[in-house]
């Protein structure tokens, strides 16, 4: 059995972190806007109780 080079773990798992962080902001960022109502539209980025309940 091999050693596997330290450096090339670290790289897997930078690469593999980033990958399911920028899915995870990726799938955020359409369900948020799936969810916007016309009001915020005019005021982006603000958010109210409202919008978390089912």
């Amino acid at each position: 059995m091999s050693r596997i080079n330290k450096n090339v773990v670290l790289a897997l798992l930078t690469l593999t972190s980033s990958a399911f962080l920028l899915f995870q902001l990726y799938y955020y960022k359409h369900y948020l806007s799936a969810r916007i109502s016309p009001h915020h539209a005019l005021c982006p980025g603000r958010l109210t109780s409202m919008d978390f309940i089912s």
